[in-house]
């Protein structure tokens, strides 16, 4: 087992190594490199094929026919042109690298940014209208109840009371009494402003709505095509920088510098290796494991934008339910109310006298007693949460920021060497441009410690004589 281990390793990192040499350099003689380099540049054709899709299907709001019809062709073209230029193979796989530095990283945080605020502001928005319209909708049932029952109790009350009001027989004369009630409220001037309020409300709640599905529509054609203008520029000045200056990100140490201070030692010429402890923190070896101090600040750094975008998140969902709640609770403290109950008992005492004696004595009573809702169970408002929708997809967000957090270092450790493979000439120039600059710098400190020495010495003579 101990046998195998090592073999099988040492076996992938071979092949590893020999499919990034034909992919940086292209096939040499014979059908089985062809075949190689062939499925190397498949691959690579398939990873930006499906980040084409992504944005086709899920941004561009593409059919899936019309979406997997233009990936289909974009994987047959770019394989072709990958499999034949140089130049587009290194452009390909610096620019799928790319997006998995700043330039991916801020697309996804004004991706998931976009999403947050659309969202968690259309439904406070939302939750709010649905507050103002169940006001509207209990003003126009109470309108309608109080012309209703209240009205109608008393109405009644008082044609109870007329009813009540005879006068004795006489037998010789009679005495007709006639008692009418009617009633007549005018509501019509509060049911029509109440209507043009849910009329008012209704039209401000949908332009607000078209604005927003209007901008959260361009933003989402728009964006990816900024994206990928952007990350195309981003991978060209970057290779523009790395042909033409020779400081830039030169701060590794690759095995194309171990072999040239090799060489160097070689020859008897002065060499650099091993480093110092203060260069070995201000150089790092590539490819490495290993995390150096300069690559964790590096790494806190790229995640800090994270970080503080993820505030801003936790800061729109939190006012988002924090009105949630604020309207829900009041919904369930007017659904616990108990009606308003007004009590109306009308008593009439009827009595007949002779000489100032009560001779019959009658006590009539009648309840006309309501009950009143104060608040309509129907008007209640509903108000909605989207922590629910929203929670997966700034989830699988949030996951690829941290993804990329991680890897952030190591990514620009790969784009360094991937540069190296493509264009060796130059990476050997910058290797050379490096190495003296860490000869000139160990010259500078030796001067600077022979002139402390000398300036010591001297003090020391002057003191002694």
């Amino acid at each position: 087992m101990r046998l195998v281990y090592p073999n099988l390793r040492h076996c992938v990192a071979q092949t590893w190594t020999s499919t990034a040499k034909l992919y940086a350099r292209g096939p040499r003689s014979g059908w089985r490199c062809h075949l190689l380099h062939f499925s190397t540049c498949l691959t690579v054709s398939l990873a930006f094929s499906f980040l084409l899709f992504l944005s086709l299907r899920f941004s561009l709001k593409y059919d899936p026919t019309v979406s997997g019809s233009i990936t289909v062709a974009c994987v047959v073209i770019s394989t072709v042109a990958l499999f034949v230029s140089k130049r587009v193979r290194c452009f390909v796989f610096l620019f799928l690298i790319s997006c998995g530095l700043k330039q991916g990283r801020n697309l996804l945080i004004t991706a998931g940014t976009s999403l947050v605020i659309f969202w968690n502001v259309q439904n406070t928005f939302n939750n709010l209208k649905e507050l103002a319209m169940s006001l509207i909708c209990n003003l126009e049932k109470k309108r309608v109840t109080f012309d209703l029952t209240p009205l109608s109790n008393y109405i009644e009350m008082l044609r109870w009371v007329g009813g009540q009001l005879r006068f004795p027989d006489f037998r010789v004369f009679r005495f007709n009494t006639s008692f009418q009630v009617r009633s007549k409220v005018i509501s019509e001037e509060l049911a029509e402003r109440l209507q043009q309020g849910g009329t008012l409300l209704n039209a401000t709640a949908n332009d607000i709505r078209t604005a927003m599905e209007t901008l959260s529509s361009i933003g989402q054609k728009v964006s990816p095509l900024l994206g990928v203008i952007l990350v195309s520029i981003v991978t060209i000045l970057y290779l523009r920088q790395y042909h033409r200056n020779k400081k830039f990100e030169n701060v590794f140490i690759t095995d194309l510098f171990v072999q040239y201070d090799e060489s160097q030692r070689a020859n008897g010429r002065p060499h650099v290796l091993p480093l110092t402890e203060k260069e070995t923190k201000r150089y790092a070896h590539v490819p490495s494991t290993r995390l150096s101090v300069r690559e964790a600040k590096g790494m806190l750094k790229f995640c800090l934008p994270i970080l503080s975008t993820f505030l801003t998140w936790v800061l729109f969902i939190g006012v988002d339910t924090l009105f949630y709640l604020l309207i829900k609770i009041i919904s369930v403290r007017l659904e616990e109310l108990e009606p308003f109950h007004v009590p109306l008992v009308m008593k009439i005492t009827e009595g007949q006298t002779f000489i100032g004696v009560n001779i019959n004595e009658q006590n009539r009573t009648r309840d006309f007693s309501y009950s009143m809702a104060l608040f309509e169970k129907e008007c209640l408002p509903k108000p909605t949460l989207l922590i629910h929708k929203s929670a997966p997809s700034l989830s699988v967000i949030l996951l690829v920021l941290t993804a990329l957090g991680l890897l952030s270092s190591k990514l620009l450790q790969l784009r360094l060497l991937v540069s190296a493979e493509f264009w060796p000439q130059t990476a050997g120039v910058r290797v050379q441009y490096l190495h003296d600059k860490i000869l000139r710098k160990r010259l500078k400190m030796k001067v600077k410690a022979h002139k402390g020495n000398l300036v010591t010495l001297l003090k020391k003579v002057w003191q002694f004589h």
